[in-house]
């Protein structure tokens, strides 16, 4: 189960967002496009910076992540998880991300994602 289902929820990305200091809420969960070979190191970088909200890594193998599979991911679980609130510092993701919310008619969802670029 999600913690965001059928509550508000709120999620981070890592790199450019978590990596620049912002300070999670204690039960938002973090979706990151980072492929989950690398879970140990994104693990162990979290714990050191006091971290330990659920992370969702990219099903990808490393070698295969890209920025628009990474968006593609990030959307997903953002459906999934019924997210309200996105936090997101990459433009093209993002604007990926917004068109496969709308296009998938999120905004109908009595819990609406607004994606926020940082």
């Amino acid at each position: 189960k999600f913690l965001g289902s059928g509550s508000f929820c709120i999620a981070y990305d890592i790199d450019g967002c978590i990596t620049k200091g912002i300070k999670l809420e204690t039960d938002a969960i973090i979706i990151t496009g980072r492929s989950y070979q690398e879970a140990p190191e994104t693990y162990s970088m979290l714990h050191r910076m006091g971290i330990f909200n659920a992370v969702y890594f990219n099903p990808v193998r490393f070698e295969e992540k890209n920025p628009t599979k990474s968006a593609i991911w990030k959307a997903e679980m953002i459906l999934q998880a019924r997210i309200n609130k996105f936090y997101e510092d990459g433009a093209i993701q993002k604007k990926i991300i917004d068109k496969i919310l709308v296009d998938c008619k999120y905004n109908s969802f009595l819990n609406h994602c607004d994606v926020k670029l940082i």
